[in-house]
């Protein structure tokens, strides 16, 4: 229900508290990923963000990136894993039409996304490639998020 208003909404403040509500339940701050919660809150997400537009949106790419960030912390979640991975087409298309918050929010993703795994990682490094050539700043967080992401993975890279 919170991410059905989230989806639609266009109000900042709007957001931020229903995005307070949903990670509450999923991934909270100082606790551990409710991994249940967080499976069904990923594949809303990934859902959600085919949709949403203006401050919903910006908060989704976020409540993604919190996801993929509990998948890396806790690698035996698998189902919430999975459905992180289904967000990847959503965060690609923003990544290439969004608007620079937006990429901004993709490019932090897609590095916590890069450490899942070996095919996380290549099809990320390629997505981040990509957005690093839409503009300077992108490309300045680009240089730096492949920097660490090749740093922090400790599977084979050809990076």
């Amino acid at each position: 229900m919170w991410i059905e208003e989230l989806v639609a909404t266009e109000d900042g403040d709007r957001a931020s508290e229903l995005m307070a509500l949903v990670e509450a339940e999923a991934v909270p701050a100082n606790g551990p990923m409710r991994q249940a919660m967080a499976a069904a809150v990923a594949a809303c997400v990934a859902q959600g963000l085919v949709r949403a537009a203006g401050a919903g949106r910006i908060e989704l790419l976020y409540l993604a990136f919190q996801l993929a960030g509990g998948v890396v912390r806790h690698p035996e979640a698998g189902i919430v894993r999975r459905e992180v991975i289904n967000c990847l087409p959503a965060v690609a298309e923003i990544a290439e039409c969004g608007s620079r918050p937006e990429r901004m929010q993709c490019i932090d993703f897609l590095s916590m996304f890069g450490r899942l795994d070996e095919y996380c990682y290549g099809r990320a490094a390629y997505l981040l490639t990509m957005i690093g050539v839409t503009g300077r700043d992108e490309a300045d967080a680009v240089a730096i998020e492949l920097d660490d992401l090749s740093g922090s993975v400790d599977f084979p890279t050809d990076r």
